[in-house]
């Protein structure tokens, strides 16, 4: 896919006027906001209006009164990119480098929205389904669409959904995206126009925009716009150029006050020969062979600053959308940009340095330092809910899970099915207690299915029929008892083809919860079975699969020598044990042997008879669990670990 037909992306620059064209707003006309002495806003005032036309464009220039108005330039400004794109498919070594791997759940920017102010984003694209929500274009009503590409690039990195098969992740798919659309099919777009795209976005409400253009020209029409949404609270990040084999002129808007500087690196974690430098760089992202979205269902692998800027703007989605529930109170838009500064991996010589700026973005570092989320301990529906609000954005399920608020028997193999995009709620005998329903209609939409864990006995008819009733399509998935309920889960079509096998005891709920976020990360089925022996029905699962891998989780006092050696005999494999001494060791064995690349915890109450709620329905998360001596407190979260906490019990 060819990006621009720009060659080495320069930046055109129209200055001369050829015909001027004046023309007055009537005196006392309404005014959105006063006129600024340098007569630069775009918004409606009382000033006077003028144009002046070349080859056919219309520049606007204002002043205070006809006598004084000033001609502006309007720079032509060019998509930050180096080439075409390659249509192959290839590992997002730039989601490790920033830290994404270690953040499946919890944190995808969700009650955040996001402007990429571009070429259009391709609405129709399934990894940007339901993400792309409102948009704008100067052309017309044709927001929603993107014949060069290049915006619809942008966007995968920031929102593509991730686990929905469709060949990526974006960094923060809870986002609401908001699609602007100023650059022409020839990869440019006049200052105004970018101007005039961000204004929108401003009174649109957008917390974050994007910005992957850049000019030469610091045009008074651009600084103004930027200025506006400054002033009104959005972060608005930029590409810092591909232009440091080129003369290296100053970029902008990524030079304009006020405005994150995004430079690219390469996956070596060094600035690419093309890469701008200057006082303008405020961080460094990957830049080069990224794996994004492309209009028309497909993907490429692109370079530039173009797709470096994203990847910050990912990362402030993410922290904005847990900002209310620090423990250190509300993170304002200029903290987050601080919190990535000062989070970055120092490249090059020690502190700020013109070509990387504060360093390469390191959104684990910090998401890490935040400290403790607490989710309120209210009764066990509303407690789910509330895990399920901190995980899944709204409209963004793609199926969800419900098991019974009675007891732990039938729920412990639901987590293999949970995630990021499927939450685990709870239902009762007399059907959906109102949070779940609430949380249901919040984050399912219409016609989507809900998998029953559990018989009758445990989630009874009512529940169906009051799932039908609203839209969605009951599954249900049982057996007689609580050990082959798990088979039934685990024969599921979404996880048939699992090579890996965790076994818990099947008289206790604690192992099963813990190793039940590693079911859920990996997406593999959780097996139960008596302790003292290897239930038939699981050894006949395990002989018919052959595994790769079997994962026993807990001591001999929950899995004997027995269990062991028949569940080598059974898959043909040697299974592996993640033990400790007791159930807390248990589970921080889990996370140190299982989950050690993931930051952040969940703290639950390991011995109350309501912790397995916390537990099952934090698994949407992706963080692996702790058990607090007691009821969790903020001291106990601080002991336990130095890295964030969601913490579950209250």
């Amino acid at each position: 896919m060819t990006l621009s037909r720009y060659e080495g992306w320069r930046v055109v620059s129209i200055l001369s006027v050829v015909a001027v064209v004046l023309s007055a707003v009537a005196p006392g006309a309404a005014s959105a906001e006063q006129a600024r002495p340098d007569g630069t806003h775009l918004r409606g005032t009382g000033a006077a209006r003028a144009a002046f036309v070349e080859a056919g464009r219309v520049v606007r220039i204002a002043g205070p009164t006809p006598m004084v108005a000033a001609a502006l330039p309007d720079p032509r400004l060019v998509v930050d990119a180096t080439g075409p794109g390659d249509p192959y498919r290839v590992h997002q070594w730039g989601l490790d480098a920033v830290g994404e791997g270690t953040l499946l759940g919890g944190e995808r920017g969700t009650g955040t929205t996001v402007a990429v102010v571009d070429s259009g984003v391709d609405a129709g694209h399934p990894a940007l389904a339901h993400v792309v929500v409102d948009g704008w274009s100067v052309f017309g009503d044709d927001w929603d669409t993107d014949t060069l590409g290049h915006g619809t690039g942008v966007a995968g990195i920031i929102a593509a959904r991730a686990d929905d098969g469709h060949g990526m992740a974006g960094l923060a798919d809870g986002v609401d995206l908001v699609s602007v659309k100023v650059v022409d099919d020839e990869g440019g777009a006049w200052a105004s126009d970018v101007a005039e795209g961000i204004l929108w976005a401003v009174d649109r409400g957008v917390d974050i925009i994007n910005v992957s253009l850049t000019t030469d020209v610091d045009a008074p029409v651009l600084r103004s716009a930027v200025r506006t949404a400054v002033e009104e609270g959005v972060l608005v990040v930029a590409s810092a150029g591909n232009h440091g084999a080129d003369g290296n002129p100053t970029m902008y808007p990524a030079a304009t006050t006020g405005v994150v500087g995004v430079a690219a690196l390469d996956d070596t974690w060094s600035p690419p020969g093309f890469a701008s430098h200057g006082d303008w760089v405020d961080l460094a992202a990957p830049g080069v062979r990224v794996f994004t979205t492309a209009p028309g269902g497909r993907h490429v692998v692109v370079n530039g600053a173009s797709f470096a800027a994203p990847f910050v703007v990912g990362a402030l989605a993410q922290l904005l959308s847990v900002a209310p529930d620090t423990t250190e109170g509300t993170i304002s838009p200029a903290s987050a940009v601080e919190r990535l500064q000062d989070a970055a991996v120092d490249l090059g010589p020690p502190g700020w340095d013109p070509r990387t700026g504060a360093g390469a973005l390191d959104l684990a570092a910090a998401l890490v330092g935040l400290g403790a989320r607490r989710v309120p301990a209210v009764d066990r529906s509303d407690r789910a809910s509330a895990l399920s609000r901190a995980a899944v954005g709204e409209g963004r399920a793609r199926a969800a899970v419900l098991v019974s608020d009675a007891g732990w028997a039938d729920a412990l193999a639901a987590t293999s099915l949970a995630g990021p995009d499927v939450p685990l709620l709870l239902a009762g005998a007399d059907g959906l207690p109102s949070a779940t329903l609430g949380e249901l209609s919040r984050v399912l939409p219409e016609g989507s299915s809900v998998m029953l864990v559990g018989g009758a006995a445990a989630l009874p008819a009512i529940v169906e029929d009051q799932l039908a009733g609203h839209g969605w399509t009951p599954v249900r998935l049982a057996g007689a008892s609580r050990v082959e309920t798990a088979l039934a889960v685990a024969d599921s079509a979404s996880l048939a083809s699992a090579d890996t096998v965790l076994l818990a005891s099947a008289d206790s709920w604690v192992d099963a919860v813990a190793g039940g976020i590693v079911a859920a990360r990996l997406h593999v089925p959780l097996l139960l079975t008596p302790g003292d022996a290897l239930h038939p029905a699981v050894a006949s699962h395990l002989a018919t699969r052959q595994p790769r891998r079997v994962v026993l989780l807990g001591g001999t006092a929950a899995l004997s020598a027995e269990v062991e050696a028949q569940v080598a005999a059974a898959a043909g494999v040697a299974p592996s044990r993640t033990a400790g001494s007791d159930r807390r060791a248990t589970a921080e064995a889990i996370r140190d042997q299982l989950l050690s690349d993931v930051a952040g915890v969940t703290v639950i109450d390991g011995w109350g008879d309501t912790g397995w709620v916390s537990g099952l329905a934090s698994a949407p998360l992706g963080l692996p669990i702790v058990l607090a001596p007691g009821p969790a407190s903020t001291a106990d979260t601080a002991r336990v670990t130095p890295q964030r906490v969601v913490d579950a019990v209250g």
